[in-house]
């Protein structure tokens, strides 16, 4: 097993994202973009009776992030799970 260096007392070896060699046995999975219109239907979403206009009104709110290539506005799974996650609301007892 590799030993890693301490910097400033943090394990280095926390940073290593592959142990092995990188080259053309590594795929990189291409992310997923959502329009206004087909984000309802993402994983994320899916099931949550999410509508296009919540998701806008969110946008508008500042509460949802966004990538926005020119004109359109694009969601990545990040970023939907993200927002459901900060709009949970725990329960109190």
């Amino acid at each position: 097993m590799r030993r890693h260096k301490q910097v400033a007392g943090i394990d280095r070896s926390f940073f290593c994202v592959c142990s092995g060699p990188i080259g053309r046995n590594m795929t990189m999975s291409k992310p997923t973009y959502y329009t206004y219109k087909t984000a309802p239907e993402s994983p994320a979403l899916q099931g949550l009776g999410i509508s296009t206009r919540q998701l806008q009104r969110a946008v508008q709110l500042g509460r949802l992030t966004y990538i926005k290539p020119g004109a359109q506005v694009l969601f990545s799974d990040d970023h939907l799970r993200d927002w459901i996650e900060r709009s949970t609301v725990s329960a109190v007892r």
